[in-house]
């Protein structure tokens, strides 16, 4: 696993980080995972924010500027500058304009 510069876990504990890799400025919390799906494991971009209990599994590209909400699923890829929420993920927010309105 390739992992960049500037990683930081918060509260790091039951965290599990297995990746094809890690870029730039990645950050994370708890109850995370970056896991295994059909023997494949996701590709992390440039700073992304990974929010508690999430968990992002296969072959997919979490892009540049990504977002991931707590306890989201992440299952396919995400394109760079969006926001992610739920189980299964949405995207929220790309490129700054919202493109789901919350209640």
């Amino acid at each position: 696993m390739n992992i960049g510069h500037d990683i930081q876990m918060e509260h790091a504990f039951n965290t599990f980080l297995n990746a094809k890799s890690i870029g730039d400025h990645f950050r994370c919390f708890h109850n995370v995972t970056l896991g295994q799906k059909n023997g494949k494991t996701p590709t992390i971009g440039n700073n992304v924010v990974v929010s508690c209990g999430a968990s992002i599994l296969g072959d997919c590209i979490i892009g540049d500027n990504v977002i991931i909400g707590a306890g989201c699923v992440v299952v396919k890829s995400v394109p760079a500058n969006s926001t992610i929420i739920g189980n299964p993920a949405v995207i929220v927010k790309k490129e700054g304009i919202k493109t789901y309105e919350l209640l």
